[in-house]
């Protein structure tokens, strides 16, 4: 049912007005303000992305967050530019299994759960076979580039919305960087520590081995 809503537009905003605009972290669905949509899998870069794009642009400006394919189909039909943040899956998916359990203020169990592994990697592989089939009408974000050089994905935001008009500095992107704060907590925190990495290595020893794993590695490699 779940992976019905997440790639159904009609069923997504229903769940959106019904259920995911009243918990969590508060984010806005697509309206007249809306210029571009900004996603990936989940810890992909999709908190530091949007918060550059925040910074620089404002909030009203685009769309983010939503971890789906609906929104992407509901993009392309109002014709507005897609930008899809995309990662190695098996940092993607370690991370997003620790972020899980953090989102739930629960401990990381001692167990390695291979049933909720197999599950995220699954999603990661149905998110990005639809977004590879659309790759001609999408603009991808590989990970490890734009952390290493946000500028150039400003860069590409301002071309593809303001036609390059819109001026930035340097030191305006430096500030952007800088203001980003991030979720704090150990294991859901976007930025590295050696804690979470070294669980991360024990789930990707689980993880590699697995087909699922084989299927979303490969379909990374394409992009």
């Amino acid at each position: 049912m779940k992976r019905l809503i997440k790639s159904n537009p009609f069923l997504f905003k229903l769940w959106f007005e019904l259920y995911r605009k009243n918990r969590g972290v508060e984010i806005s669905y697509f309206n007249h303000k809306t210029k571009f949509l900004l996603d990936g899998y989940p810890r992909s870069g999709n908190t530091f992305a949007a918060s550059l794009v925040k910074y620089i642009y404002g909030k009203d400006v685009f769309v983010h967050h939503f971890h789906a394919i609906a929104p992407i189909k509901i993009a392309l039909r109002k014709d507005l530019p897609v930008c899809i943040l995309i990662r190695d899956p098996k940092e993607a998916i370690t991370s997003n299994y620790l972020k899980t359990f953090a989102l739930k203020n629960k401990d990381i169990p001692r167990e390695i759960n291979e049933s909720l592994l197999k599950k995220l990697t699954i999603e990661y592989s149905d998110y990005y076979k639809f977004v590879y089939k659309k790759r001609n009408k999408i603009n991808i974000i590989i990970f490890k580039d734009f952390i290493s050089k946000p500028e150039i994905f400003l860069s590409k935001i301002n071309s593809l919305v303001y036609n390059d008009d819109f001026k930035i500095s340097p030191l305006q992107i430096k500030d952007a960087i800088n203001n980003y704060g991030g979720a704090t907590d150990t294991y859901g925190s976007s930025k590295p520590s050696a804690e979470k990495e070294k669980l991360k290595d024990i789930l990707k020893s689980v993880l590699i081995d697995s087909k699922e794993y084989q299927i979303a590695s490969s379909l990374y490699n394409k992009f």
